[in-house]
């Protein structure tokens, strides 16, 4: 490797704020950042997309979130994603969709056909109507990130493929001249006033710094890790969810549909959710359980049983998709913090997280990422109103 090209892989030559996470939050912040002409880079060590971001389902609602902290939030994000589908010219598959709920009875014989939904005749209740296209949509996740972080690398946005293995503070005096730096370490501590640690960059796994005035951390339900580094970082971690998907025959009339499912079997709830895709194929996720979270998103391995215990699911609830073998079978984990609430905004001196969105990633990833750009660049969000989501509230 030429050392221009490692000056480039490890963001040398200077940036404005280093990234950490390469999923759905961290891309949409750099690629923010790179619009408003800030240099930044995003250090992902497994990959972009390569957890939730690229796994989850993509289901987009407008209203859902209304009457919550999280209202303006998703608002925000909903309106984004449809005006980043047309600036882009929508490699992501971007798309309106209705929305319904029914209830399955495995013990039930009866077969209901839904008005709306031919497709769903298996045994089934009275179709309700969750939303239409005025007010839920989807995109294929994995291609949403990896082509907004393509777009930031376009306006100069750098990929660091490495891993953060503790942040670099330089001890200030509180007037902002510079001490002796450091990694910070489990015995710094950001609630502290006389000893606020000013973060100044990462460490990476191989050895090197990667400086910058300000740092966010955007690792998901990895963001927990970063407390072995400053114990002060919020408690985010995860919840395992399980996801299939399916390739129907193309005349299957399966269409743009998204359908919440209350799946009763021997007194045992499950609410699955299958999602149509534009591609043709058909998106089954559901059935969680409570398997630790491994240390990397490439560790993580479907649970025994729980892909098999949707496919059996699909199957039940649409002749078009019983007896299909999925193409994907997959896991990943869910980011939930303390209060259920993201974390947005600035934690100390120089460090920032954008987190724990739960499942509602996807959808407010965009609203968050600008906001978060809007906070880095001039110390104010200006589009929503993030305050709610300050990160110290979880200290």
């Amino acid at each position: 490797m030429s050392d221009e090209e490692q000056t480039r892989r490890s963001g040398g030559g200077g940036v404005d704020v280093v990234v950490v996470g390469g999923g759905a939050v961290g891309v949409c912040t750099a690629y923010y950042l790179s619009s408003l002409g800030r240099r930044v880079a995003v250090v992902e060590k497994t990959g972009v997309a390569c957890a939730a971001s690229g796994k989850a389902g993509g289901f987009l609602a407008r209203d859902w979130c209304d009457g919550g902290p999280t209202e303006a939030l998703a608002r925000a994000g909903f309106d984004l994603h449809a005006s980043l589908a047309e600036e882009h010219d929508n490699p992501w598959e971007y798309r309106r969709l209705n929305t319904i709920a029914v209830k399955h009875f495995t013990r039930s014989k009866d077969k209901v056909r839904t008005k709306s939904t031919p497709w769903i005749d298996g045994s089934s209740s009275k179709e309700q109507v969750l939303g239409t296209p005025e007010t839920t949509a989807q995109v294929t996740p994995g291609k949403f990130v990896r082509a907004l972080m393509q777009a930031a690398q376009s306006r100069g946005a750098v990929l660091v493929e490495e891993e953060v293995t503790g942040l670099i503070t330089a001890e200030g005096d509180g007037d902002g001249r510079e001490g002796k730096g450091g990694e910070a370490t489990t015995t710094a501590d950001a609630t502290a006033d006389a000893r606020n640690p000013r973060i100044t960059g990462v460490r990476l796994a191989s050895g090197q710094e990667l400086r910058a005035p300000k740092v966010v951390l955007a690792m998901g339900p990895w963001t927990h890790v970063a407390r072995e580094w400053l114990r002060s970082v919020p408690d985010i971690t995860g919840d395992k969810a399980h996801s299939i998907v399916l390739r129907p025959p193309q005349d299957s009339g399966i269409d743009a549909t998204a359908v919440f499912i209350g799946y009763s079997d021997k007194g045992k709830m499950e609410h699955p959710e299958i999602y149509p895709r534009p591609d043709g194929s058909v998106y089954v996720c559901g059935c969680g359980d409570n398997t630790p979270l491994p240390p990397s998103a490439g560790d993580i391995t479907p649970s025994a049983g729980r892909c098999e215990a949707l496919r059996e699911i699909a199957g039940r609830l649409s002749s078009h998709l019983h007896g299909l073998v999925p193409e994907t079978t997959q896991a990943c984990y869910l980011p939930i913090s303390p209060d259920g609430l993201p974390a947005i905004g600035e934690l100390c001196s120089g460090l920032y997280v954008a987190a724990g969105h739960s499942c509602w990633g996807i959808l407010m990833s965009p609203s968050t990422g600008r906001a978060m750009a809007e906070f880095l660049t001039s110390g104010a969000a200006t589009s929503v109103d993030i305050r709610a989501f300050d990160p110290k509230r979880l200290i």
